[in-house]
């Protein structure tokens, strides 16, 4: 007695291995094996009859093996009846798992297993609408293939890829005929009547003559390069791995050695400290896991299209196909590089890792346990790149010994400086290296901001704000009440103001931009504290972000003066300069440090970027609107300014 197979896959003829006729009520074991619900009943009453006692399960007829009933509090005589319902699509499934099914018959709702495919088509066809395929005039001269093995569905699939090649991106039931040397890309007739009716040269591709492209080995050439610099990020996140699940091994061991010596009082916080390991391992092992899984994907991607290159490469064709394989194939291996290229970039910089520190328990000050504390391996002295030499872009502006307090950007290209030393303002082509404008003030000008087209500057000697034209010609002032140094825009209408009132203490004032009128003052904390602060503030998304001399960075809601974070640590000397880049990362210039500290929104430390190299100690950070171009103030010694691209 055999299982229910197909001796023809597209047979309706599917009968019981039990009655030998057709199904009726089809039920399906575990074992994937099919029989009628009555002949499975019959066959339960039989096992029912040998030995009711031990009867937990329904045998399999066929393979033996045991299917528990899905509700095992049912009497026997309705396990027939609860079994899951098998179609003839299921047999079919998992008789033939790989053989694809016919898409004609798809499309009227039905179920056939394929055994040709028509390339022209793209299209796998059962035993009749093969028939009809070839019975028809318009694909009667189409070229199918039979379809016997796993090996000729591969075959088919990369003869279907090769056709999709010839045919229009966006047309793809058209040829490709045209050819457009102004964008250099290949399409169909109606592209070029739509998309390309402006371009100065659409050609015909059977009627050019000579073709320079690049070539299908080229192409495959590329790929594979690509699929190396994949495969060596893959390298790189599977030692980080290893490398992770070694720090955590590491802290295992020690919490549990230092848990041998530890009192009785302090095992809740010892096993805390065990699942919060655990949890940071899970945390960082799923994000390796996850980049791991769209390299490898990508990978996957690549071997399709390099085996795809090696079938084109094999093909006879035409120079018109030739030349529409190799445009397609050039302009697949560009959308790749793109693709490609942040993918590996990430895995160049230093990726982050966790390690025990030891502090003082809270519990028993003579008791040490510890605390997980994340890090990278080496500083990031490479992430700061200068945007061009130093000398021959500060000479026209050092020539009067000049010492700039802040700037800020124009556009990406052009910037606005205050020099405080010589009393001016500058306004300087970061690209040409030239000034565009310098503008004598009265007194010292401190802090200048950019807002839409106009130049806001605060001069503190003469208790002002200024605004200015984009040709730095004055608009109108505002008179504050004490010495004005810092401020920040909080949205487009308002100015937040640090105004100087005793020793080191401030308040901070919003002033309507346009009428000049003090609409609110804080000058204490959310604790009733009065507010201290050294040099340059920022504000985002009311949040003010302020430092001070004690080597802090203290963040305040300006809604309800609730202390945000505070951030210190014992790298960052003299906090001065700070700025925020779009994705709300903060940057903290070290005066004394010659450094720069970048931090999440949440005042954790992401890396300190180490300036020692450049010989300079940084007062001031301005990002671009691009976010890639920064420029970094020095003190009075070696002011800049120093132009640099964030890697």
């Amino acid at each position: 007695m055999a299982s229910a197979t197909f001796e023809n896959p597209n047979s309706d003829n599917v009968d019981c291995s039990i009655c030998t006729e057709r199904f009726s009520n089809p039920c399906l074991l575990n074992c994937n094996h099919i029989f009628c619900e009555t002949c499975i009943h019959t066959w339960i009453e039989r096992l029912s009859e040998d030995d009711l006692s031990s009867l937990s399960g329904i045998e399999c007829p066929l393979c033996r093996a045991i299917t528990q009933p899905p509700n095992t509090q049912l009497p026997w005589r309705l396990w027939a009846s609860s079994l899951p319902r098998a179609s003839v699509t299921d047999l079919q499934d998992r008789t033939f798992p790989k053989m694809p099914r016919c898409d004609p018959c798809k499309r009227s709702s039905e179920v056939a297993l394929a055994t040709v495919s028509c390339v022209e088509c793209n299209e796998y066809l059962c035993l009749e609408c093969e028939k009809s395929h070839k019975k028809l005039k318009p694909t009667s001269g189409h070229k199918v293939y039979t379809i016997n093995t796993e090996y000729d569905i591969e075959d088919c699939k990369k003869l279907h890829e090769y056709h999709k090649l010839l045919m229009c991106e966006k047309h793809d039931e058209r040829e490709i005929e045209f050819w457009c040397e102004d964008d250099g890309e290949v399409f169909c007739a109606t592209c070029a009547i739509v998309a390309h009716r402006s371009c100065s040269r659409v050609l015909e591709i059977s009627n050019i003559t000579e073709i320079e492209t690049q070539s299908i080995s080229v192409s495959k050439w590329r790929m594979e390069v690509l699929k190396t610099n994949l495969n060596d990020s893959v390298t790189v996140y599977r030692k980080y791995k290893k490398a992770i699940d070694k720090d955590i091994d590491t802290i295992q061991k020690q919490v549990k050695e230092r848990k041998e010596i530890l009192l009785k009082t302090i095992e809740t916080e010892i096993s805390q400290l065990l699942s919060s390991s655990s949890n940071r391992a899970a945390e960082y092992s799923g994000s390796v896991e996850r980049n791991l899984s769209v390299l490898e994907g990508k990978i996957k991607q690549l071997e399709r299209s390099i085996t795809l290159t090696e079938k084109c490469s094999d093909m006879e064709q035409g120079e018109k196909r030739k030349f529409i394989v190799s445009s397609r194939l050039e302009r697949l291996v560009k959308d790749y590089d793109r693709d490609i290229e942040e993918i590996c970039n990430d895995t160049k910089s230093e990726l982050s890792r966790v390690r025990l520190t030891v502090v003082n328990s809270e519990h028993d000050p003579k008791c040490f346990i510890g605390m997980l504390e994340e890090y990278t391996p080496t500083r990031h002295k490479d992430m700061l790149v200068p945007a061009f030499g130093m000398d021959g872009c500060a000479k026209k502006m050092f020539k009067v010994g000049s010492f700039f307090s802040s700037c800020d950007f124009f556009t990406d290209s052009v910037s606005i400086f205050s020099d405080k030393k010589n009393k001016r303002l500058v306004k300087y082509n970061n690209t040409s290296r030239k000034v565009v404008i310098e503008m004598k003030t009265k007194t010292e000008p401190w802090t200048v901001l950019v807002l839409k087209k106009m130049v806001v500057v605060s001069f503190p000697t003469n208790k002002k704000i200024s605004v200015f034209n984009e040709n730095l010609n004055l608009m109108k002032s505002i008179s504050t009440t004490k010495c004005c140094y810092s401020f920040d825009d909080l949205n487009e209408n308002n100015l937040l103001v640090c105004e100087e009132t005793s020793g080191l203490f401030v308040v901070f004032v919003t002033y309507d931009l346009a009428s000049g009128e003090t609409k609110s003052k804080i000058d204490t904390d959310g604790d009733g504290n009065k507010l201290l602060t050294n040099s340059h503030i920022c504000v985002e998304n009311n949040i003010l972000y302020r430092l001070t001399e004690q080597k802090k960075v203290i963040a305040l809601n300006l809604n309800d003066k609730a202390e945000v974070f505070k951030y210190e640590n014992k790298e960052l000397d003299w906090p001065t300069g700070i700025d925020i880049d779009v994705e709300g990362n903060i940057y903290v210039c070290g005066l004394r440090s010659k450094n720069i500290h970048m931090l999440d929104n949440d005042g954790e430390l992401i890396r300190i970027l180490d300036l020692a190299q450049y010989g300079f100690s940084p007062t001031f950070i301005k990002f671009s609107r691009n976010n890639e171009d920064l420029i970094l103030l020095g003190d009075e010694t070696n002011p800049g300014p120093f132009f640099f691209k964030l890697k």
